[in-house]
C-alpha cells in the first residue's frame, strides 16, 4: 500500500506480506497470521488497541510471525481506554508519536525522539513509568500533559508546560541544553545534572515559570574535567518567576567537591568555592625504613585538620594519621609527618585537607617504593595458572592472601597461608587477565608485590 490510507472495520488474518508506506488505522481490530507486516520508514500506524504494538506474540494490533516497524515511521494512539505503547515501539522514533487518547497512554519502554515534530494531542496523557527514559533529541509538542514517573532526559525541546511531580530529569547529552517552552513544575522531582570544566555542563532552559519545593532533589556529578574553583554553572535559566527552593540536605555533589548554590532573579547557580588552603608543595622522601612526608600551605582560611590517607594500590586510601592545622593565615606554614610502619612494597600517600565546615578536598597523590624484604617473592611475574608465593619466615598464624585486581581496585582472589609454612601455591585460573597485586600481612608488616595475570 503506497500513500493511501486503509482504514481496517474487522480483523485481518495475512498470510502474504504487508507493505505500509501510507497510513493504515488499526482501532481495535488485529492483524494476524503467518506473513509479514511492514510498516515503513514514511508509514503511519494508528491503534487503539490497549496493548499498543508488541514485537512478537500475541498481543497488540499487530500479531503476524514476522513484524518491523520502522524507526522513521509514525505511530499514533488513538483509543478511548487506557492504552500501553506496547514493546514494539522502537526504541528510537523519528517520525511523530501522537497520542490521542482522552483516557491516556503508558510509556512501556525506554524510547528517544528525533523527531522534529513529536507531538501529544489535546487533552491526553502520557505516562512515564519507572524505570524507562523518553529521551528527547527533536521537540515535543505538548497540548496534553506527561505524568512521569520515569525519566525524561536530552537535549531536545518540549514545547508547553511541563508538570514533573515525583519524576526524574536529566538535562543534556553529556552536556546539552533541554528547553521547556513554558511553565516547569519540579516539586517533588530528582534533578541529575552533569558539569564539567571547559567542556560543557547539563543545563534546563524554561522560558516561563519554575516551582520547587523542600522535597526536589538535585544530584550532581562530574564528568570530563573536573570543575575548579572559578567556575559558575547557571543549570536552571528561566524568564518567569521562581517559586521554592532546594533545601540543602537535598542537594548532593561528589565527594570532596566545594560548591554552593545561589538564588538569582532569572537563574539558579552552583559557584564553586575557594579551597580553604592553597597548597604550595606536597612531597614523601625515605628516611632509612620511614616515609617521610613534608608539605607547604602558601595560606589557609578556617582549616581544620590534615588527615593522612594511604595506599597500597592507589586506589583504596585509608587513614593512617591526622595532624592538626593552623586554622587561618595569609603566610606559608610548613608541615611533616613520619610513617614508621610504611607498607613493604609500593606506598601511595595523599593529604585530606578538613576545613570547620567539614567540607573537604584533596592533594596530588604522592608514591614511594619501600622494596620487598629478601625472602619475599612470587613467580612467575607473568602467569596464567599457578602463582607461588614465598614468605621471609615461617608465617606464626594462618594468614590471609589477598590477591587485588589494579584497574578495578577490588579484592578479586583470597586463599590463605597455612600455619608454619614458607611457601604457597595459589590457582589464579579463574582470574580475568590483567595486572594485579598479592598482598599479606605478617608481624604489623605488609608484603606485596605485582603480577600479570596472562
Amino acid at each position: 500500500m503506497t500513500g493511501s490510507s486503509l482504514l481496517l472495520n474487522g480483523s485481518l488474518t495475512n498470510s502474504g506480506n504487508i507493505l505500509i508506506d501510507g497510513t493504515i488505522d488499526c482501532k481495535d481490530n488485529i492483524i494476524t497470521g503467518t506473513g509479514t507486516f511492514t510498516l515503513k520508514f514514511d508509514g503511519t500506524l494508528k491503534t487503539s488497541n490497549v496493548d499498543g504494538i508488541a514485537p512478537n506474540g500475541s498481543s497488540g494490533s499487530i500479531q503476524t510471525s514476522t513484524r518491523i516497524f520502522a524507526n522513521s515511521a509514525n505511530y499514533e494512539y488513538n483509543g478511548t481506554s487506557s492504552q500501553v505503547t506496547g514493546t514494539g515501539l522502537p526504541t528510537t522514533i523519528g517520525g511523530n508519536l501522537v497520542i490521542d487518547n482522552p483516557s491516556g497512554v503508558s510509556l512501556q519502554k525506554s524510547v528517544i525522539l528525533t523527531g522534529s515534530n513529536n507531538s501529544i494531542s489535546f487533552g491526553t496523557t502520557l505516562t512515564i513509568n519507572s524505570p524507562f527514559v523518553l529521551n528527547l533529541v527533536g521537540t515535543l509538542n505538548l497540548d496534553g500533559s506527561i505524568e512521569n514517573n520515569g525519566t525524561i532526559a536530552g537535549v531536545g525541546t518540549i514545547v508547553g508546560n511541563l508538570n514533573n511531580t515525583g519524576g526524574k530529569l536529566a538535562p543534556g547529552n553529556s552536556p546539552g541544553t533541554m528547553h521547556i517552552t513554558g511553565d516547569y513544575d519540579g516539586r517533588g522531582a530528582t534533578h541529575n545534572f552533569e558539569l564539567s570544566h571547559n567542556i560543557g555542563y547539563d543545563k534546563l532552559a524554561i522560558t516561563g515559570d519554575i516551582q520547587l519545593d523542600n522535597t526536589s532533589i538535585l544530584n550532581i556529578s562530574f564528568t570530563g574535567n573536573t570543575p575548579d574553583v572559578t567556575d559558575v554553572f547557571d543549570i536552571f535559566t528561566f524568564d518567569g518567576i521562581r517559586t521554592g527552593s532546594f533545601l540543602p540536605a537535598n542537594i548532593t555533589y561528589p565527594d570532596g567537591s566545594d560548591f554552593e548554590i545561589n538564588y538569582n532573579p532569572q537563574s539558579i547557580t552552583l559557584d564553586g568555592l575557594e579551597l580553604p588552603i592553597e597548597l604550595q608543595q606536597f612531597s614523601v622522601t625515605k628516611i632509612n625504613d620511614f616515609a617521610n612526608l613534608k608539605w607547604t600551605s602558601s595560606s589557609e582560611f578556617n582549616n581544620d585538620f590534615y588527615s593522612i590517607e594511604r595506599s597500597p594500590d592507589g586506589k583504596e586510601f585509608k587513614e593512617i594519621a591526622m595532624v592538626k592545622a593552623i586554622g587561618s593565615s595569609q603566610i606559608s606554614h610548613d608541615y611533616n609527618y613520619t610513617d614508621e610502619r610504611p607498607i613493604i612494597g609500593l606506598n601511595y600517600y595523599r593529604l585530606k585537607q578538613v576545613d570547620y565546615d567539614k567540607l573537604y578536598s584533596y592533594s596530588p597523590i604522592r608514591v614511594i617504593d619501600f622494596e620487598k624484604e629478601p625472602g619475599f617473592s612470587i613467580y612467575p611475574t607473568l602467569v596464567t595458572t599457578n602463582l607461588h608465593i614465598q614468605t621471609p619466615v615461617e608465617l606464626e598464624l594462618n594468614t590471609e592472601i589477598e590477591l587485588i585486581s589494579i584497574p578495578l581496585g577490588i579484592i578479586a582472589l583470597k586463599d590463605v597461608f597455612e600455619y608454619g609454612i614458607k611457601n604457597k601455591e595459589v590457582n589464579i585460573s579463574k582470574l580475568i587477565p590483567g595486572c594485579y597485586l598479592a598482598r599479606i600481612s605478617q608481624n604489623q608488616k605488609i608484603y606485596s608485590q605485582l603480577f600479570i595475570k596472562q
